[in-house]
């Protein structure tokens, strides 16, 4: 290795370890960005929820139909494969 590897890798050791101010307020700006877009989100949910209470009910219903209708079919199908399995052995 010469002279001038040695110099770019010591280099690159000090860039990776000291980050740039722009790369930290680009950071920063990525975080309030998301920051927004989570609280924005959370708002419609809210609003969502205060103002349609019916249409929460019917997404809720519909939710736990499907919860139960998965719960039973789960139910049914692991002990079918348990007796299927041990009855051919």
């Amino acid at each position: 290795m010469n002279d001038q590897d040695e110099v770019k890798n010591r280099r690159l050791e000090i860039r990776r370890e000291t980050p740039d101010r722009q790369e930290m307020q680009k950071l920063e700006r990525l975080i309030d960005k998301f920051e927004e877009i989570t609280t924005k989100s959370r708002m419609k949910d809210m609003a969502y929820h205060f103002t349609s209470p019916g249409e929460v009910i019917k997404t809720n219903l519909i939710a736990g139909a499907a919860r139960g209708v998965g719960l039973t079919a789960g139910t049914a199908l692991v002990p079918r494969s348990f007796v299927f399995h041990f009855s051919s052995v």
